[in-house]
C-alpha cells in the first residue's frame, strides 16, 4: 500500500508507492489534480514534511534525503541511512521547526541529524529487559523537542508509545 504524507499547510501531499515494480515518490498539490513525480525508483519508506511545506524528507539508496519541492533540482542527501534499501516500509521521520530530523530504521533505534546533512547520532535506545526490536514513527509534539514514538516489542503486548525530549 502507498505511504502518504500532507504537508502542514494542508496545500500538498506526498505518496511513496509501488509502481510497474519501482518504488516511487509522487507530489500533488491539491488544488491540481495531476501530480508530479519526484523520485522515479528507488523510495524505502514513508515521507515526511518539514514545518515550512515546502521540503520533503524521504529514504532512498540508503539514504535520507531532501527535496524542496518548490525550487525543483535534484535530491539532497542528509545522512546515512543504512537499511532503508527496497519497498515501502517502516521506515520514517519527523522533522522540527529547528531543523533537526528524528528517523527510525528497521531493527534499530531512533536517530537524529541536521537537516543541513551530517551524520546520525542515536537518540534512543532499545530496551532489552522489554524485548524492544524498533523504535520508529517518530512524531514531533508543537514545542518541537518532544516527539512521540512506537517501540515495537517481540512480546506484543510491551510495544508502547513512548514521548522523549531531544535532550
Amino acid at each position: 500500500p502507498p505511504s502518504t504524507a500532507v504537508s502542514p499547510d494542508g496545500r500538498r501531499v506526498a505518496v511513496a508507492g509501488v509502481v510497474d515494480g519501482k518504488s516511487e515518490l509522487w507530489v500533488r498539490d491539491l488544488d491540481n489534480l495531476t501530480p508530479h513525480i519526484l523520485v522515479a525508483d528507488g523510495v524505502a519508506g514513508m515521507p515526511f514534511w518539514a514545518p515550512d511545506s515546502r521540503r520533503l524528507g524521504f529514504f532512498a539508496e540508503g539514504k535520507l534525503k531532501k527535496f524542496d519541492v518548490d525550487g525543483g533540482g535534484p535530491a539532497v542527501t542528509i545522512a546515512d541511512a543504512q537499511g532503508t534499501t527496497g519497498g515501502i516500509g517502516p521506515w520514517n521521520g519527523s522533522w522540527n521547526k529547528d531543523d533537526v530530523i528524528v528517523f527510525g530504521r528497521i531493527t534499530s533505534p531512533l536517530f537524529r541529524v541536521s537537516a543541513a546533512g551530517g551524520s546520525p547520532a542515536a537518540l534512543t535506545e532499545l530496551d532489552k529487559t522489554r524485548h524492544e526490536t524498533a523504535h520508529f514513527a517518530p512524531w514531533f509534539l508543537p514545542d518541537g523537542h518532544h516527539f512521540l514514538y512506537v517501540a515495537l516489542s517481540t512480546d506484543i503486548e510491551m510495544s508502547s508509545v513512548f514521548v522523549a525530549d531531544l535532550a
